[in-house]
Formats: structure tokens, sequence, C-alpha cells
């Protein structure tokens, strides 16, 4: 799908296509998608579920026991 991982954290991953950043976090049995094109991600979603066995749970709200608030107006995303 044109992923690399990182050389700091192999379980991160970027792509950038079209002047998209996309990354994507794996660690285990969850893993985030993160990027500017809601339409990007449902594409990514759908070629990831032709490999995995995967729940979409929609947008993210907790991973790895981190709680996730995202404020798109505001544009931040604060973890606790």
């Amino acid at each position: 799908m044109g992923y690399q991982h990182t050389c700091a954290d192999h379980t991160i991953f970027t792509h950038h296509q079209d002047g998209i950043l996309f990354i994507m976090v794996i660690y285990v049995d969850d893993f985030d998608i993160t990027l500017s094109s809601l339409e990007s991600i449902k594409k990514d979603k759908e070629e990831l579920k032709k490999w995995y066995q995967m729940t979409d749970l929609g947008e993210i709200s907790w991973i790895l026991g981190v709680h996730v608030t995202c404020d798109c107006k505001a544009g931040t995303i604060t973890l606790s």
C-alpha cells in the first residue's frame, strides 16, 4: 500500500501521496490511521480488510489505554 515504517519506531508507518501525509500506528491488534482526507482513510481501511480480519470502531476515542479527544474545529487532539 506504499507505507514505510519509520526508523525511530517500527510500529509507525508513513506514506506520502498527492501532498497528503498518511500515518498508521500499529500495536499488536490495535491500529490508528491519521490523515486529512476521510476518503483516503476509507480507501485504506477497505484495502486492509482484504488482507486482515478487522472491526472498524469508528473515530478514535481510546488506543492502548489512552483516552483520545479530537476537536476538529479547534484543530486539537488531547491525550489523557
